[in-house]
């Protein structure tokens, strides 16, 4: 071991050449101390002490490790190549790298992986990461004592920073998390709980690849979202969405009921399913829409399994079908639909109703189709929808207070029933075989 001064004050600076133990009184453990970390022999330095100290440094040909109980607490932390910061075992709890209050991390080089953990945790407020190239991958440990609040992440184009909880991990998330540059930050397994925290992430920066995000919480999404790739990712928490929640890849986006799980789609915000993705619930999960709620890619089918309440938004469907699946109440709604596309109101089963109230209008050459089911409409709904927009081809239109403003085209050979009270100063078009039936004590008032 061998130890000298580098630069003047007001920080004493050491070199530390490995391979030996971080231990003694010897070693530097001061606020005052930036700590650099070398290698002559290859091996890393092993932490088996508590220390603060002013910064650490870790050279390309450097290396940390950290034992049980151990806590090293430093206002930055800079990597300049890859490896791993491990656990190296011992007694008691698992090893901290504590980043102090407005402190940061950072990655300035190295092209390939830097691992922290697994079993170590990384705690912080007011902390910025930084991936200048590579990728940072952090396997926190993960329970109620993994807190973090007001992250900034600084990912360069290309660049990576991975937080891979274990499986049955989970951590709290507090305040406000958001970055900056052309880079991913990738969330893949485990828990986040954010508790009233803000998401705001730019562009296609935060990947949303497994893993569960909250417990019952509620956070708010200003930024971007992107619930990509094959794995499964669920919403237990009750989300505010301004901003765009984007699901893109094939494994989809389970909303779940237990706890119960919730996207509030905000005036100005966008759900939008880029492929022939799904997003579950059951029937138990909820989305609630007041912004736009779009099917953008794919060919195929998507499947929307929470129930669903248009609640003054608009539903989209660029391309393929989209398809609601369980019960829901819909107040005012616009429905465009390309050619070509087609939005399927209710795909459940026939015992599967939705209830209208307001005006529901669209645009486009594709297809609403009211194909099983039940609309209701007992409180007063105006339909006014062009040309041959509107397709019914079997189910029930239901209420005392239906208005047909527009074209609804009875198409196709099954059957279609009116139960209650129709007002039609617009156009029913009956255009093929199937019965139109109106119910006894029902009324259509052309």
């Amino acid at each position: 071991m061998s130890i000298g001064t580098f630069c003047s004050p007001p920080n004493t600076n050491w070199y530390k050449t490995q391979p030996s133990n971080w231990s003694t009184t010897n070693y530097p453990n001061g606020p005052s101390y930036d700590v650099i970390l070398g290698s002559s022999g290859g091996a890393p330095t092993a932490l088996d002490i508590s220390v603060t100290i002013h910064s650490l440094t870790v050279l390309p040909d450097g290396g940390l490790e950290v034992g049980m109980s151990t806590t090293l607490t430093a206002n930055a932390f800079d990597f300049q190549g890859d490896g791993a910061v491990p656990n190296v075992g011992g007694s008691g709890y698992y090893p901290i790298l504590k980043i102090a209050d407005g402190g940061s991390l950072t990655k300035s080089g190295g092209s390939g992986r830097l691992t922290i953990g697994p079993l170590v945790h990384l705690s912080g407020s007011g902390v910025t990461i930084g991936v200048n190239s590579g990728e940072i991958y952090m396997i926190p440990v993960g329970n109620s004592d993994l807190n973090w609040t007001n992250f900034t992440y600084n990912i360069a184009l290309n660049a990576t920073n991975t937080l891979a909880l274990l499986p049955n991990a989970w951590m709290q998330w507090y305040g406000t998390y958001t970055g900056s540059g052309a880079g991913t930050f990738v969330f893949s397994s485990g828990a986040i709980n954010p508790y009233n925290a803000t998401f705001n992430f730019p562009g296609p920066m935060f990947q949303w690849t497994g893993g569960t995000l909250g417990n019952g919480s509620s956070f708010t999404n200003l930024g971007v979202i992107t619930a990509a790739g094959g794995g499964t990712k669920t919403l237990c928490a009750t989300v505010y969405n301004p901003g765009t929640l984007a699901v893109s890849g094939t494994g989809g986006l389970a909303v779940s009921g237990n706890p119960l799980g919730t996207i509030n789609n905000l005036a100005g915000g966008i759900v939008d399913i880029r492929l022939d993705a799904d997003v579950t619930g059951g029937g138990v999960g909820i989305i609630n829409n007041r912004g736009l709620f779009r099917k953008s890619g794919g060919t195929g089918i998507s499947i929307i399994s929470a129930a669903f309440n248009n609640l003054g938004g608009t539903i989209e469907v660029d391309s393929g079908t989209l398809s609601l699946t369980a019960d829901g109440t819909s107040t005012n709604g616009t429905f465009n639909v390309s050619a070509g596309a087609v939005l399927n109101l209710l795909a459940g089963n026939s015992g599967q109703w939705q209830e209208f109230v307001g005006t529901f209008t669209g645009s486009g050459n594709g297809t609403v189709l009211l194909g099983s089911g039940t609309i209701y409409a007992d409180y007063g709904a105006t339909l006014n929808f062009p040309g041959a927009l509107f397709q019914w081809t079997g189910g029930t239109l239901w209420g005392t207070g239906i208005t047909n403003r527009g074209t609804i085209t009875a198409a196709g050979t099954g059957r279609k029933t009116f139960q209650g009270t129709v007002y039609n100063p617009g156009t029913l078009a009956v255009t093929n075989s199937g019965e139109l039936m109106v119910t006894g004590n029902s009324t259509f008032n052309n």
